[in-house]
């Protein structure tokens, strides 16, 4: 199966699930990552959050945050993005950048996935370096997770900040090896659990962000294990379907704009 064939079926279960997620009120993490990632807005659901924003500006914690401020970014509402912001600014963890919470230490997925989705509004030299700091001690330990370094590409390709810049080949030289024989990803190379959707969109989409020093071959591998074990419904098996769709949605998506113009 070609990635655009697995694409458009992934993106239309995404799609329309949108206005049953928008009547049973489901979180706004959930509804707002599907509507960002397929580019797709569902007036309902919109509206809902839009009326789910607190006086404070923000949702119910930072990813939720993130998330639906690209969406009023995307959908034009400026007073309710600026409103985001402010809240983000606001909540930053101690060290800075951002965790789950102000209580929360800073991590690599919230703070990389802010510079992807915000990163003109949230990109700075400090907020760099904290997590260039946190991914360089994550390659130094013994327990190393592939979907880390599938975010800190994903934030190099968006603020082409040269630290950042600097560990990107070492990135992907880690990833390479990491891949698992079958062309997907796992938390890492052999975890138990084998090859899953969310690692493998994370990473691939990660991989896609920086064509400039692009495995081709890592990208193809990927590509065909997500095609392979896609669901005739066009999820995939995943704890969280929609969420693990999204991001495996994502990395095709990526890749196939990639791959058409390599």
């Amino acid at each position: 199966m070609a990635p655009s064939e697995a694409g458009v079926r992934a993106y239309d279960a995404l799609v329309n699930s949108l206005s049953g997620m928008a009547t049973r009120l489901l979180d706004c993490t959930r509804v707002a990552r599907i509507m960002v990632i397929t580019g797709s807005i569902d007036v309902c659901a919109l509206e809902a959050i839009v009326q789910s924003q607190r006086p404070d500006g923000g949702w119910s914690d930072v990813e939720e945050t993130m998330w639906c401020a690209t969406l009023m970014r995307h959908a034009g509402l400026d007073s309710e993005y600026n409103a985001a912001l402010a809240w983000l600014s606001r909540n930053e963890s101690p060290g800075g950048a951002w965790g789950k919470s102000t209580r929360d230490t800073a991590r690599i997925p919230h703070t990389a996935l802010m510079f992807a989705l915000l990163c003109d509004a949230v990109v700075t030299s400090p907020r760099v370096e904290v997590l260039r700091r946190l991914w360089e001690q994550d390659l130094a330990s013994q327990v190393r997770l592939t979907y880390k370094g599938g975010f800190v590409l994903l934030a190099a390709g968006a603020a082409h900040a040269a630290s950042l810049d600097q560990v990107s080949g070492l990135t992907i030289s880690f990833l390479r090896e990491q891949q698992n024989d079958d062309g997907g990803f796992g938390p890492w190379r052999n975890h138990p659990i084998g090859s899953d959707p969310w690692s493998t969109g994370v990473v691939l989409a990660g991989l896609c962000s920086l064509p400039e020093i692009l495995d081709r071959r890592m990208v193809e591998r990927a590509v065909r294990w997500l095609s392979a074990c896609q669901l005739d419904s066009g999820y995939w098996a995943y704890h969280f379907i929609d969420e693990g769709t999204a991001y495996a949605y994502w990395g095709l998506s990526e890749a196939a704009k990639l791959l058409e113009t390599a």
